[in-house]
């Protein structure tokens, strides 16, 4: 449980907030000695509130008897800027000035470490889940007209995969002449009236010159916090679609040929 005593901060948040953070928060008053801590500060000092309030940073943590963080405590007491050190172990201390003192935000390299694994974790099991789907998703830039796009989307078109962003043209001119027209004019209906979903097929050519079949399509599931001059959109082939769906339409007798995902 977080501790307090003495002079409180003009902000205070309820010890739940605070104990639920995986950083550690400390407040000083204008002594720079303790008057509040959470419960992951008790954890990386390995010692009690009981035995933290009332301290110095330096007498609860070695790590803290740092020159470089005392002059900056005593530099944001004075001129109330915010104010970030470095400590040992790659631990870092974020000063946020109060009228009552400093609030301390520290970060350990431990939580990092595991919050990076867990973000690597994450993106690894998008990543397969779009390779086994078939989908590729790209994201446009409306005013700069640039296009950033997953890797599985740079393999469906033929391309090599590219973290950087490249002329929306680079993708127009995949698409056959036959359907750049109506593909072009179905994309400006969808963003002069904010359409929330469009569905559309077309054909590109790859760099092998193989034609494949495309469906693009777009929800607003997908892009839900995108401001207004960007777009994203997903694209699967046919093939990836059928399994997904159970049903293709196919028009006629068009020969259509299912986008390969590799």
């Amino acid at each position: 449980m977080s501790g307090t005593s003495g002079i409180e901060p003009a902000y205070e948040p309820t010890a739940d907030i605070l104990d639920s953070l995986e950083e550690g928060v400390c407040v000083l008053n204008n002594d720079l000695r303790v008057v509040r801590v959470n419960a992951s500060l008790e954890r990386i000092c390995n010692r009690p509130h009981t035995q933290i309030i009332g301290s110095l940073l330096g007498e609860i943590n070695p790590a803290f008897a740092n020159a470089e963080l005392s002059r900056a405590l005593e530099n944001s007491l004075r001129d109330g800027h915010r104010r970030r050190v470095e400590l040992e172990a790659r631990s870092e201390v974020d000063i946020y000035a109060q009228p009552t003192g400093l609030w301390l935000i520290l970060r350990d390299p431990g939580s990092r470490k595991a919050m990076e694994q867990q973000l690597r974790d994450r993106d690894e099991i998008l990543r397969l889940a779009e390779q086994s789907a078939g989908i590729g998703v790209w994201d446009i830039d409306l005013a700069s007209q640039m296009v950033r796009g997953t890797p599985q989307f740079w393999r469906i078109i033929g391309l090599p995969p590219t973290k950087e962003a490249v002329p929306l043209e680079t993708t127009r001119d995949r698409r056959l002449p036959e359907d750049r027209e109506r593909v072009a004019k179905g994309f400006s209906a969808v963003v002069s009236n904010h359409a929330e979903s469009f569905e559309m097929e077309y054909r590109i050519r790859r760099p092998d010159g193989q034609i494949r079949w495309i469906f693009g399509f777009r929800s607003e599931n997908i892009d839900p916090t995108l401001s207004a001059s960007r777009i994203r959109t997903a694209m699967l082939s046919p093939s990836a679609r059928h399994r997904a769906t159970g049903s293709l339409k196919r028009g006629g007798n068009s020969g259509k040929q299912g986008a390969t995902d590799r």
